[in-house]
């Protein structure tokens, strides 16, 4: 549990052909899925499992796999600029 008020440190990757998505990264042990999307916001989806993280990396459209499965799924946090880390 983070005692800091600080978002865990999460480096992402590029993804290239997304139209929503810039990049992404995710904390196995913390089964956190970062998300940077192109117009700039930055979400945590939390209680990504292994399984599930994969699943977002193989799909063919990031932003219809948030939007059907992540959104309805997942709790989510807007991460703080200040926390953004980049890979």
């Amino acid at each position: 549990m983070k005692n800091d008020n600080k978002d865990p440190v999460i480096p992402v990757q590029p993804i290239e052909g997304s139209s929503n998505v810039a990049a992404a990264g995710y904390n196995a042990r913390e089964q956190i899925l970062r998300v940077q999307f192109i117009n700039g916001g930055t979400y945590d989806y939390h209680g990504v499992d292994a399984d599930l993280a994969k699943a977002f990396g193989d799909a063919p459209s990031k932003g219809k796999f948030i939007s059907d499965i992540l959104k309805p799924g997942c709790p989510v946090s807007k991460v703080k600029e200040e926390d953004k880390r980049a890979g």
